[in-house]
């Protein structure tokens, strides 16, 4: 700027120009960012420090830390100053993203649009775990003795401790030694062979070793050494008598993976076999039989990679001389055809000579042998089958003699026929009168179904269910009818229970029946009479029979048999008087005085109330 006074006279001259400069007004400030960590930073520190970039005009700035995005739970806008960096009181959360908002602000305002930052700290060191073995595994077994030792790798380890011994909690082989950040050690010697070898492996760092790892092991191989020498187990050594197609055999020895064998009929002889290698077996099948009679000589010689066995023993036996093929046995019992053979029975041949063994054979088929086919029963003549025959079955037998020779040939088999075993026989009904009948006589017969197998029946009657007070179980024997001595009781439900039975033992389950019996007493025939000739009652009268003329009357004794039978019954010509007319045959004429029974057939309508009951005869 150039100021030249005047006035009238003039104008100053010469006027130095002067200068100044103008103040720059305030404005909001830019934003800002992180310097220190920088922004996706990964394993910073958990003590570090918070620092930002400084910002032209800021004359403070607000800080906002969080552990999520937009959170503010460790720093919440906190006004920090004119500073650009924060020192958290405490340490920042380990592996944790963390989250930073830096707003800088001045008099005339905040910055905006602020952008948010974050990095991520450090997982801590702890002390690591434990580890294991990965080679050889724990409790593995056969281990070669020039295995290395190794174990799985452990996070955040920086080293191992390592101890071997030979014992649990031994340490003669190598003492808690630090072998570095490694997961192999090899050790400068051969472990020892045939030992259980205990490892314990401890896990390090900065913060601590692991602690409780558990000692783990393993067992080392047996080395392999020349074998022993073996000895015959078939034939033993100085056997006689042996068959001339025996199997050379021989007990294993350890560690052998072969044998040598020389077999001859001199001592030291080959002529049968000159030192073979018969390979890793115990059994050695010659291809053609030995010569019997003769001593048999032997020697057997283990090997394996390292060598042979030396000094093993020729060892011998004699051969017999052979026999023949034996003839059939003759079976003793059961005979063949013999019937009724209980179903437990025990099977026996005659003994013979030249045999080793016998073979059964039984079935249900000829030549099917269902029940054992060709058992081996040993040297014995008796065989008691384990099961039982089934019952009323034809049951074929065959017995054959084996020896080293062979079997007895073209044997005949036998058949023999099992007995039929009784069984508990079934339950049976009342034929008379029908269970649920009605207005049944008091002195009515009661009559049964035979049942087939029964031996006997036991009958019981009563006036209620399962109830003995008329006849308590009374065995009847076979009859399938029995008349009780008194009459029944009139108007009653009489229960009858009858149970047949045989050497078995009872039938189950039966249940009783039950009828009804008259409510009164029915007098229309009378029921006794006296054929002593005096002319009074002489005959037995059944009152009104004659109005029915096609009638038949049928009288019996006790046990139910037939004693007199008749058709038209008329009280005048054709009556009973006493005479049996039926059984005469077999003793029966004049009837003894006594009380019969009596049925009344009658194929019409009629009105007689009684057509089954008793008489009574009296001399």
């Amino acid at each position: 700027m150039t100021i030249i006074p005047y006035n009238a006279v003039g104008s100053a001259s010469g006027c130095t120009e002067e200068s100044f400069a103008t103040e720059t007004l305030a404005t909001v400030p830019n934003c800002t960012q992180l310097s220190n960590p920088i922004h996706n930073t990964t394993d910073v520190a958990v003590g570090t420090d918070i620092s930002w970039n400084a910002v032209a005009m800021a004359t403070g700035y607000y800080l906002t830390v969080g552990t999520t995005s937009g959170g503010n739970d460790i720093l919440d806008n906190a006004d920090v100053g004119n500073v650009t960096t924060y020192n958290p009181p405490n340490d920042l959360p380990e592996s944790t993203t963390i989250y930073v908002t830096i707003i800088p602000y001045n008099a005339v305002g905040s910055a905006s649009g602020c952008t948010e930052e974050s990095f991520a700290t450090e997982t801590l060191a702890t002390v690591p775990n434990c580890t294991q073995l990965s080679n050889p595994i724990h409790n593995t077994t056969d281990v070669a003795v020039g295995t290395d030792i190794s174990w799985n790798a452990v996070a955040m380890a920086t080293g191992y401790y390592l101890t071997v011994g030979t014992t649990s909690g031994g340490n003669d082989i190598l003492d808690n030694a630090d072998v570095g950040n490694v997961t192999t050690y090899n050790p400068p010697n051969d472990l020892p062979e045939s030992t259980t070898i205990y490892v314990t492996i401890i896990p390090y760092n900065a913060v601590g070793s692991a602690s409780g790892c558990t000692e783990e092991s393993f067992a080392t191989e047996t080395l392999a050494t020349v074998p022993n020498c073996t000895q015959l187990s078939n034939p033993i050594h100085n056997t006689t008598d042996v068959a001339v197609g025996t199997d050379i055999s021989w007990n294993a020895v350890a560690m052998a993976t072969g044998y040598y064998l020389t077999v001859g009929t001199t001592s030291g002889g080959n002529d049968i076999l000159d030192n073979a290698d018969v390979g890793n077996v115990t059994t050695y099948n010659p291809p053609n039989d030995l010569p019997e009679s003769t001593t048999i000589y032997v020697t057997i010689i283990p090997y394996n990679a390292v060598g042979s066995a030396s000094g093993c023993t020729e060892e011998s036996f004699a051969t017999i001389l052979s026999s023949t093929i034996p003839e059939c046995p003759t079976v003793i019992s059961p005979s063949n055809e013999m019937m009724d053979v209980p179903t437990n029975t025990s099977i026996s041949w005659q003994a013979l000579t030249n045999v080793d063994g016998y073979r059964i054979s039984m079935g249900t088929s000829s030549g099917q042998y269902d029940i054992v086919n060709a058992m081996d029963v040993g040297n014995i003549t008796t065989y008691q089958p384990i099961d039982a025959f089934p019952e009323a079955t034809d049951i074929f037998l065959l017995v054959e003699a084996y020896n080293d020779v062979g079997v007895s040939n073209f044997c005949e088999e036998i058949q023999f026929t099992t007995i039929t075993l009784a069984t508990v026989p079934e339950c049976t009904t009342l034929l008379t009168p029908i269970a649920g009948e009605s207005d049944v006589p008091t002195t009515t017969l009661l009559e049964w179904n035979t049942v087939e197998d029964a031996e006997g029946y036991y009958l019981t009657v009563g006036t209620s269910n399962e109830g003995n007070d008329i006849l308590d179980t009374v065995d009847v024997g076979l009859l399938t009818s029995y008349q009780l001595a008194d009459e029944l009781p009139e108007g009653s439900q009489i229960y009858v229970s009858i149970v047949p039975y045989n050497s078995q033992g009872e039938a189950q389950g039966c249940s009783s029946e039950s009828f009804t019996t008259r409510e009164e007493l029915d007098m229309e025939t009378l029921f006794g009479f006296s054929p002593d000739g005096d002319g009074i009652n002489d005959f037995w009268e059944i009152n009104g029979i004659e109005n029915y003329p096609n009638n038949t009357v049928i009288i019996f004794n006790r046990w139910g048999d037939i004693v007199f039978k008749i058709d038209g019954y008329d009280n005048a010509g054709n009556v009973f008087r006493g005479e049996a007319n039926q059984l005469t045959r077999i003793g029966a004429g004049q009837l003894p005085e006594g009380t019969y029974f009596f049925q009344i057939l009658i194929p019409e309508e009629h009105n007689l109330k009684t057509t089954k009951g008793f008489v009574v005869l009296k001399r």
